[in-house]
Parts: structure tokens; C-alpha cells; sequence
């Protein structure tokens, strides 16, 4: 192993081990009676954040009574800080430059702890310049190389995507780690990075803050890893999560089946066309509640309830989203005020994304899973594949194994293998089924998939061609057979029962659908894969045998 590999990897344990240390007594609420009288912080935004680093002994002022909030911070200052922030000691080693002797005797150990993590350089002459600011971008690279050496990887689309991209200097490319992980924002509706703007003394104290946060908030291989919530994981058995179309809400099917088999779902996902769009430059995100299953579901702590939110599935709409600084900081606000009116999380459903947009797919992800992932279960639904095809028209925008590290729980939506215009044939056949599970759990943690799957099926014409198909629920294809006078069949290979039959405008149809025989055959595919439960598309269009399948296969 390359001994500067071993080095780094020995100082990213010795940052996380003394930066938990320090955080460990960052936990304890701050006494207001304590606060340092500073009388130039009286009303000023960040003087909860100063009182409390201070608190700490992170941060110092200028005087007794004056921190100078506004005043840029100098190098000698931020240096410091950054060791203080990490809980380093001090290293009592000489410094090598030419104007040593211009940095106080009580700062050079802090100093050369700086130098030493390779935080902070000196200037070409040999300088160190104490007094010298710090702007923008050399703030977010100090930081950048602190999250790099635990693991986060630096990625230059967090940067370019600001209006000013062109002003960062190629040596700053490890602010892009600090830019993922929010320890910095663009200025002028977040599109504006302004590298060579000072960084203030507040600042610096905000850009620690959230610094020593994110550091608390990572494991041992630089991933996000937020705390176990509650409803994340039922006991005993397999999650069961269930789409719930808002459109029915009154008496309808989705309404009868929670209200019937609720005992029997864990997780509701509200499908009620929460969608983002974009007019005259503006984003919006329209939807509505589904006020009866809200207040049923999320008032007796039995289920965890979850708002669907998607891409109106427009290409245009998620590219800009993906792409745009503005559009992305506003798209995750968005979803934070939904949340907020009670949900107990997030069910992300973003389809005909561009395959050029991978990268931004899943830097969106991680970035909504790093702002929200403490507080709300995160999940998302991903297009099927076998494979990892980036070029894929449908599902390359999806990197599985990126997503599945962003977020509770990735479902792979293993159904429509035959879509509504698509030729006749099975909506979810076993064997394919298996292979989207087989590649999945390759690439993400099995206790982290919902397998996707449908109570559904599709009425096509029986011409063996592409035909736009009639989507017909599993609870009435069994009744249009035995209307129809049609004998179910079994498709061996699919796992499945399908039928044909003549309709009324004398046309020759053919049915593909699921019953409890084929659903039962997916269920066991769960505990043989290992898999944390399953998510069905939808609630209500499924027969009431599928609930004893469900409960003896996965409860």
C-alpha cells in the first residue's frame, strides 16, 4: 500500500475518532447564563453559533468584550480554529517560514498540527502570512481536504454548476466535498459561489458549525449515516409498504384496502401527484393531501406515512432540478416543507430522467439524504434493470449502487417488463424478477431494497404486437375471465396466469395478470434474497387473497 495512502487513511480514523470526541461534549445544551458578553453580536444571525463554539473553546474573540463577527478572518485565525474544531492537540514541532516569528508563541503548535494535517500551506515565497484573509474558496478547500481524508469523494460537478464556475481555481477542487455536504452555499439564489469574496469571522464559526455536524453524521468509510429511526424497521418481519392513490381517498379502493388490511402495512407511500414543474423560470411543486389516510394512518403510530413526490415525469423538469444550483436548493427546500406538515418521510419517484444526468441523480440524492436523513425515513423508487447500463434510455440516470447509499430504502420497480404500449406479456415475470434482484443486491445492501412489486396487470389485444393495452386490476381480471367465459392459464417461464378471450367488439384479447399463486412465488423471494420487505403498486388493486400470501410469506 502506498504509505501516503496509509498516512491519509490513518489521519481520516484520527479525525473521526477525536472530531466524535469533541462532538461528544458539543451535545451539551448551551447555558445562555454562560454566554460570553460580546456587545457586537447583540441581534446578529450568527450569534448563537458563536456563543456556542466559544462555549467550546473552538472559536475566540478579539477582545474581552468584542468578536468582530464581520471582520474577515484571518489565516492565522481559521488554522486554528480548524484544529480546535477537530480536537487536535497541538504538535510541538518548529515551523518552517520565513516569517515564523510573526505568529504568536501560544498559536504555533496549532499551526503546525494545520500543516502537519495538510490543511494550510504557506505561499510560494515561503511565507505563511497570518494576517492575511481567508476567502471562499480557500475556506471550503481546508474543509474539502478534511472530508476527503474521511472518505468523501470530491465531485467537480458541485461546482460547475455555479455561475462563477470559472473563478475557482483548479487547486480548489476539494471545496466540491464541501459544497455536497451544505458547509458552504452559493450567494445570489445559491447560483454565485464568489470564490475570492473574504470569509468573515461569523462565517467561519457558521461553516464549523455545520463542519463538526456533517463529521458527526459520518461512518468510518465517509458515508452519511444518520441514526435509526423507528419506523424504518418493523418487528417482527418484513416492511410491507403500499402506494395510496389520494385521487380515491373517499370510499375508494385505496381507502378500503388500509382500512380493511392496515394491520398488515407498515408504510404508506401517498401517491397524491405531489410533482415538480417549472414555468416562466419558476419552480413550483403542485399536490395536495390526503386529509382521511393522513390523519388515520399518521395518528396512531401504527404505519409510517410517506409523500410521493416525482419529476412530473418530464426529462426537462428533473434536468433542470439535477443541474441548476437555484432549482436544486429550492427543489430540497420544497420537499422540507411538505415533510414538515407531518409526514413521516419521503418516497422519491423521478422516471425519464436522461441518462446524462446520472451523476446529478445521484448527487441530488445524497444531498437530500445529508439534509433530511436524521429526521425523515428517504426512500426511492428506481426503474428496473438486470444490469448497469449508463447509456440505458430509461434506467441509466440510475446508479444503483450510488443511490442505495443515499437513502433508507432504494425499491427497483420490478414490474411493466411488458408496459401498456409495449407487445403482450407477463407485467412481472419471476425469472426476470430474479435477475433485477440478483443485480441489485450486488451493488446495494439487501437490508436497504424494497422490491417492487405489482397487483396489477394489463388487457392487450392478442396480435403477439405492440398495441396500447387496458391496465385491469388484479380484483377484477379473475371476475372479466368468468364473465368472459375464458379458462386462466399458467405461463411456466413467468410464473404467472394470463388468459384469452373474446370481447364484445368481437376482438381476440389476451390478459396478463397476478394472482395469489404468483404473488406468493415473488413474496419468497424477499427472505431467499435477504431483502428488507416490499413495496406494492398499488394499494386496492389487489384481491383480497393477497393478504394471507403477504402475512404468511413475510410476517
Amino acid at each position: 500500500m502506498d504509505d501516503n495512502l496509509l498516512g491519509r487513511m490513518r489521519i481520516a480514523a484520527s479525525v473521526v475518532l477525536t472530531a466524535l470526541v469533541m462532538l461528544a461534549v458539543a451535545t451539551v445544551p448551551f447555558s445562555a447564563d454562560a454566554a460570553p458578553a460580546f456587545t457586537d453580536i447583540e441581534g446578529h444571525w450568527a450569534r448563537s453559533t458563536i456563543e456556542h463554539l466559544h462555549e467550546l473553546d473552538v472559536v475566540y474573540a478579539i477582545s474581552d468584550d468584542q468578536f468582530s463577527p464581520d471582520q474577515p478572518i484571518t489565516r492565522l485565525d481559521f488554522a486554528r480554529w480548524v484544529v480546535r474544531s477537530l480536537g487536535d492537540d497541538p504538535l510541538d514541532e518548529p515551523l518552517d517560514f520565513i516569517d515564523a516569528e510573526s505568529i504568536p508563541s501560544e498559536a504555533r503548535g496549532e499551526v503546525a498540527r494545520a500543516v502537519q494535517r495538510n490543511l494550510i500551506e504557506g505561499y510560494p515565497d515561503g511565507s505563511f502570512a497570518p494576517t492575511d484573509t481567508v476567502t471562499r474558496i480557500q475556506m471550503a478547500t481546508i474543509l474539502g481536504r478534511i472530508l476527503e481524508q474521511v472518505g468523501v469523494i470530491p465531485r467537480p460537478r458541485y461546482l460547475v454548476v455555479f455561475d462563477d464556475a470559472e473563478e475557482i481555481p483548479e487547486w480548489g477542487t476539494p471545496a466540491a466535498a464541501a459544497v455536497e455536504t451544505r458547509l458552504i452555499i452559493g450567494r445570489e439564489a445559491f447560483r454565485v459561489f464568489a470564490p475570492n469574496d473574504p470569509t468573515t469571522r461569523a462565517e467561519a464559526a457558521e461553516m464549523l458549525s455545520r463542519f463538526m455536524e456533517v463529521l458527526r453524521e459520518l461512518d468510518e468509510e465517509g458515508r452519511f449515516a444518520p441514526p435509526e429511526l423507528d419506523k424504518a424497521d418493523p418487528d417482527p418481519g418484513y416492511l410491507v409498504a403500499g402506494y395510496y392513490m389520494g385521487r380515491d381517498e373517499f370510499h375508494g379502493e385505496s381507502y378500503r384496502s388500509v382500512d380493511n388490511f392496515g394491520s398488515h402495512i407498515d408504510m404508506v407511500i401517498m401517491s397524491t401527484e405531489y410533482g415538480f414543474q417549472i414555468d416562466d423560470d419558476s419552480l413550483h411543486l403542485s399536490g395536495y393531501d390526503s386529509d382521511f389516510l393522513f390523519s388515520r394512518a399518521s395518528g396512531d403510530g401504527e404505519q409510517a406515512v410517506l409523500v410521493r413526490i416525482t419529476n412530473s415525469f418530464d426529462p426537462d423538469v428533473s434536468d433542470r432540478i439535477l443541474n441548476d444550483a437555484r432549482f436544486t436548493e429550492e427543489a430540497l427546500a420544497a420537499i422540507e416543507d411538505v415533510l414538515a406538515r407531518g409526514y413521516d418521510g419521503v418516497n422519491i419517484n423521478f422516471e425519464d430522467v436522461r441518462p446524462a444526468d446520472r451523476e446529478a441523480m445521484s448527487a441530488f440524492m445524497a444531498s437530500l439524504w445529508r439534509r433530511i436523513g436524521s429526521d425523515y425515513l428517504v426512500t426511492m423508487a428506481v426503474p428496473a434493470t438486470a444490469e448497469d447500463n449508463p447509456q440505458h434510455g430509461w434506467s441509466g440516470a440510475f446508479d444503483y449502487a450510488s443511490l442505495g447509499e443515499s437513502g433508507h430504502y432504494l425499491i427497483p420497480m420490478a414490474y411493466d417488463k411488458h408496459w401498456r404500449t409495449s407487445a403482450p406479456g407477463p407485467v412481472a415475470p419471476l425469472n426476470w424478477v430474479r435477475d433485477v434482484l440478483q443485480y441489485t443486491v450486488s451493488v446495494v445492501e439487501p437490508d436497504r431494497v424494497l422490491m417492487g412489486a405489482p397487483f396489477y396487470g394489463y388487457d392487450w389485444l392478442d396480435t403477439g404486437q405492440p398495441n396500447p393495452a387496458r391496465p385491469v386490476r388484479w380484483n377484477k381480471a379473475a371476475e372479466r375471465a368468468e364473465e368472459f367465459g375464458a379458462t386462466i392459464e399458467w405461463c411456466d417461464a413467468a410464473e404467472g396466469p394470463f388468459y384469452r378471450y373474446t370481447c364484445e367488439e368481437g376482438d381476440a384479447r389476451i390478459v396478463y395478470f397476478e394472482n395469489a399463486e404468483s404473488l406468493r412465488a415473488k413474496m419468497e423471494l424477499v427472505p431467499e434474497y435477504g431483502l428488507a420487505g416490499v413495496a406494492f403498486w398499488r394499494l386496492g388493486q389487489e384481491g383480497s387473497d393477497a393478504w394471507p400470501v403477504i402475512r404468511d410469506t413475510l410476517k
